[in-house]
């Protein structure tokens, strides 16, 4: 298995993105972020896309670097600062402006949607949780059933 080397660390997050490329508007979720790519989960534009991704009120740009199914990844055009991004209050003079087909439509909050996310997003670790706590009640319970199996002989 090859090793992964990335230029700059990453901040997880899991929130959801309106995302613009070649003529069309659709929704996906952040991934991850670092100052200069986001990780994103949605139907990936081509590799080469120019791409808009708007995340809490603010307009990201870059070019799809990658893709896999579902998932994909953005070099942005200009350096963020992902935990003021996060914070929202990112500065206004390191976010990009529009591009020449104009701004996207500015879109509404969207907190159901948003909730909903952050409550499948919860719900997978919870199973993930337990899922590891089987696992591990399996890896125990073999070699105390051998044991007690031997004691009681």
């Amino acid at each position: 298995m090859a090793m992964e080397m990335r230029r700059e660390s990453r901040l997880k997050v899991w929130m959801g993105c309106r995302l613009h490329a070649a003529g069309a508007e659709t929704e996906g979720c952040l991934a991850d972020l670092s100052p200069h790519g986001l990780h994103l989960v949605g139907q990936p534009p081509a590799a080469g896309e120019l791409v808009e991704v708007r995340v809490r009120g603010r307009m990201l740009v870059g070019q799809v670097e990658w893709t896999s199914p579902q998932r994909f990844g953005v070099f942005l055009r200009d350096p963020l600062d992902p935990e003021a991004l996060l914070r929202g209050d990112a500065p206004a003079e390191a976010l990009p402006g529009p591009l020449p087909h104009g701004p996207l439509p500015l879109l509404g909050p969207r907190p159901g949607w948003a909730g909903a996310v952050g409550g499948l997003a919860r719900s997978l670790e919870r199973g993930a949780l337990v899922v590891a706590a089987l696992l591990a009640a399996v890896v125990l319970a073999a070699p105390l059933g051998a044991a007690l199996r031997a004691f009681t002989r």
